[in-house]
């Protein structure tokens, strides 16, 4: 959200952004054919990303609520688009097995990241924007190279989906977590296991 508006996503297939104060509609986005699976404002810009089970994700102009450009290429639904820390890059996630690393000036997709075996159900930007990350319902996370798209390692061990990955602060850690209920702590320079979470 943003001091004024928020951004709701459906199963409708539509967005939606309100004024927080009015609690009025200011736009409904309604170009999408899929129910939205993530949304996200930019930070520090007036862009709000879509991704839906349509295959696409989409750029908005959140003061207009126009359509500024589709991201196109996944084969199969999205499971999420996050903008990195500055706003200048978007990764795609999708069930398609296959991540993708987007420009936001100049909407084309700079690398497309293969090597997990199954659907791609999370994805992160570290805070530096010099690492991806990936989960999997291949029970694997991975961590990628921005610059080049390189898988640069595979973090296995869980034993059923890695169904979120999230970047430390620092950009120096990557926190794991599985629907086998434990979460993992993994070093990014080395992709060495730090630490194991469990108890749930």
């Amino acid at each position: 959200h943003t001091s004024r508006s928020v951004a709701t996503g459906s199963v409708d297939s539509t967005c939606r952004i309100w004024d927080t104060e009015t609690g009025s509609t200011l736009h409904t986005l309604d170009e999408h054919s899929g129910p939205i699976s993530t949304l996200q404002f930019q930070p520090r810009g007036d862009l709000l990303i879509t991704s839906s089970f349509d295959q696409t994700a989409k750029l908005w102009d959140r003061r207009t609520g126009d359509c500024v450009a589709p991201l196109r290429g996944h084969r199969d639904d999205l499971s999420g688009a996050y903008f990195s820390a500055d706003g200048k890059t978007i990764v795609t996630a999708s069930h398609d097995g296959t991540a993708r690393i987007w420009d936001v000036r100049q909407t084309i997709a700079m690398h497309v990241l293969r090597g997990h075996t199954s659907a791609i159900v999370s994805a992160n930007i570290s805070n530096n924007g010099k690492f991806v990350a990936t989960g999997s319902s291949d029970k694997t996370a991975g961590i990628w190279s921005v610059e080049t798209g390189n898988l640069l390692f595979t973090c296995e061990g869980h034993k059923d989906e890695v169904s979120k990955v999230v970047f430390a602060p620092q950009s120096n850690r990557l926190l794991t977590a599985s629907d086998d209920a434990t979460c993992f702590i993994w070093d990014v320079e080395s992709g060495a296991k730090m630490e194991i979470l469990q108890g749930h």
